[in-house]
């Protein structure tokens, strides 16, 4: 039998697993939220990193090679995208239901004003993935500010109507919350595009990323 597994390089006694066809080759070590053997940890669903093969959050980071050649993995359509990411302007496709009256006109100034003073918006516009694409379906005033703005991307939200619900309760200045970890309520005092601030009964305060955190379910909104 030692024969047989040096033929074969596996034990004779361990079955052979064969990929299925339509899998992808998915390394760990080439996911860009993959912390390293050290910690053997994921940052985006900041806990221990469960294989690269079938999770819904892999995304291979780009090779100093990649770059060199022009090859760019971020921009490769994505298996799953829920939660918020920056996006391009020009991949944003725009349906008929975005049209809107004239007077918008001082609505998207007030946004671009906005944008110069903040450096930003607090709320994401919300698009669904279609094919290599994005549909816009609700922000189209600030789309076209960030057009105005010749901004190169745009923070764009996707996920179920629930999801985006859970998030925007949660992005609410005041709010308050539940942690289910140290089993005590807290304050939302500071919010961002993707993390919240929680100032806890405890005198505690600890920053959470927004969609890690309700998908592992350790913030509830009281």
């Amino acid at each position: 039998m030692a024969g047989v597994s040096r033929m074969t390089g596996t034990p004779w006694h361990t079955g052979f697993v064969i990929k299925a066809e339509n899998d992808t080759d998915r390394r760990r070590q080439r996911c860009m939220y993959y912390a390293g053997k050290m910690n053997d940890s994921c940052r985006c669903c900041q806990e221990r990193c469960r294989g690269a093969a079938h999770c819904p959050f892999y995304k291979e980071k780009v090779t100093e090679s990649e770059k060199k050649t022009g090859c760019d993995v971020k921009n490769k359509p994505d298996a799953i995208f829920t939660g918020i990411k920056y996006i391009r302007p020009g991949d944003i496709l725009i349906g008929a239901h975005c049209k809107v009256e004239k007077d918008a006109a001082d609505q998207i100034s007030d946004l671009m004003d906005y944008y110069r003073k903040h450096g930003g918006w607090n709320k994401p516009i919300r698009v669904r993935r279609a094919g290599k694409k994005y549909v816009l379906e609700d922000g189209y005033l600030q789309y076209k500010a960030a057009v105005l703005l010749q901004l190169k991307e745009i923070p764009a939200e996707a996920g179920t109507e629930n999801e985006i619900e859970q998030r925007n309760t949660l992005r609410v200045p005041g709010a308050v919350v539940w942690n289910k970890t140290f089993q005590e309520y807290g304050t939302v005092t500071k919010v961002t595009l993707t993390s919240v601030e929680v100032q806890f009964e405890s005198g505690r305060k600890d920053t959470f990323d927004i969609q890690g955190a309700l998908r592992r379910g350790i913030l509830q909104v009281a």
